[in-house]
């Protein structure tokens, strides 16, 4: 990928608040998760903003690889196990945690 599309998506998530890092071609999104913030919440605004990287990748004759697409959550210890049917809606694929 070139720079300008990197700046492009990295433009994306800014304006949906989101931390990232890119490397080449592959770009990693960070979101916390307050302990009174609902995993609805978070997916939608998960959602959203790989729904717009994916309409503007497409515009440009790019494709965003939804079968590459991983979830990972990390969590304190004392904190309830992860309930495994947290999953995200990437295109046409469900995204689960890895």
């Amino acid at each position: 990928m070139d720079h300008v599309s990197t700046v492009c998506i990295q433009n994306q998530l800014v304006r949906h608040n989101l931390l990232y890092d890119c490397y080449a071609d592959n770009t990693q999104v960070y979101i916390a998760i307050r302990p009174k913030t609902t995993w609805s919440d978070v997916a939608k605004k998960l959602e959203a903003c790989l729904a717009d990287i994916s309409t503007w990748m497409s515009a440009n004759v790019l494709k965003l690889n939804e079968e590459k697409t991983e979830l990972i959550i990390f969590n304190p210890k004392h904190q309830v196990r992860i309930n495994e049917e947290l999953q995200l809606q990437v295109g046409n694929n469900n995204v689960s945690v890895a």
